[in-house]
């Protein structure tokens, strides 16, 4: 009776691993976003929501300390980072209602919200 069970547990264990392998991988899917246009040639995703939205920054071949910040969805990478007088921004992360939060900085780092096209300062990150 032990070695009945046994058997039927292991088929069952087993079972329920391969469906898991089968399901993760039409779960995931790898897309290169690119960079922004105008000579930027590298990017970072930082953040991604429920809906597909990416965030992060991009950077030129110019120089380090000359990031943009960016939304990704839909199939377009949008340069959030060009609405603010600064060298580099920086997206971190996106909740579900596309509100963005990250940084941008000359000097000393403010952190900020985008929200629907609207820049709120949150003042100097200690």
């Amino acid at each position: 009776m032990k070695k009945l069970f046994s058997i039927i547990f292991l088929f069952i264990f087993l079972g329920l691993i391969s469906v898991n392998v089968v399901n993760a991988d039409t779960l995931y899917r790898i897309t290169d976003i690119g960079a922004l246009p105008s000579s930027q040639n590298y990017s970072e995703a930082q953040g991604i929501n429920d809906k597909g939205q990416v965030v992060g920054f991009t950077s030129s071949s110019a120089g380090l300390w000359q990031w943009r910040a960016y939304v990704y969805e839909n199939g377009v990478i949008n340069n959030i980072g060009s609405s603010i007088s600064s060298e580099m921004s920086s997206a971190k992360d996106i909740n579900e209602k596309g509100q963005v939060v990250g940084y941008y900085s000359s000097y000393l780092r403010n952190g900020f919200i985008y929200d629907s096209g609207t820049f709120t300062n949150l003042g100097v990150i200690p």
